[in-house]
């Protein structure tokens, strides 16, 4: 069900997205940058908002700057340098920051309201970062 819902909704958003992708590139930015502008916001809101509890309006404003993603690959697919190694580099890694930021935030929350939740969720962040880690560690080692 997903892949059809997935194969159905794509080329709608990939129309909605490419000519504001275009009017990007046109006045100057490049993917990168909106990689990073997303960063920034997206880092910034999930640490201003969720320690606070503003669960709604924090993900509102993260939603927004979580759409950079779509379209920094949007512009490098239509650039006319294309995608590079570096901007999917840089893409992945501002992913996982930006994951982080947002599950560090609402764990600071769930501390500072003394949740016993709290020492689960922290597990969850470390396991989380930890087995991606492992997996690239033991496929550079060629570990099975």
């Amino acid at each position: 069900m997903d892949l059809m819902l997935s194969a159905s909704l794509k080329p709608a958003v990939t129309r909605a997205i490419n000519p504001i992708a275009r009017g990007a590139l046109a006045i100057g930015l490049t993917p990168n940058a909106v990689t990073f502008i997303g960063a920034i916001g997206l880092v910034t809101s999930a640490l201003y908002f969720y320690p606070k509890g503003d669960f709604f309006i924090g993900t509102l404003v993260i939603s927004f700057f979580m759409l950079s993603d779509l379209f920094d690959g949007a512009m490098a697919r239509i650039s006319s340098q294309g995608a590079s190694k570096w901007g999917g580099f840089l893409d992945s890694t501002v992913d996982r920051v930006s994951d982080s930021s947002i599950l560090f935030a609402v764990c600071v929350y769930l501390i500072d309201q003394n949740d016993h939740l709290s020492i689960i969720y922290l597990l969850a962040i470390i396991t989380g970062m930890l087995i991606p880690y492992i997996r690239a560690k033991a496929e550079s080692m060629s570990i099975p």
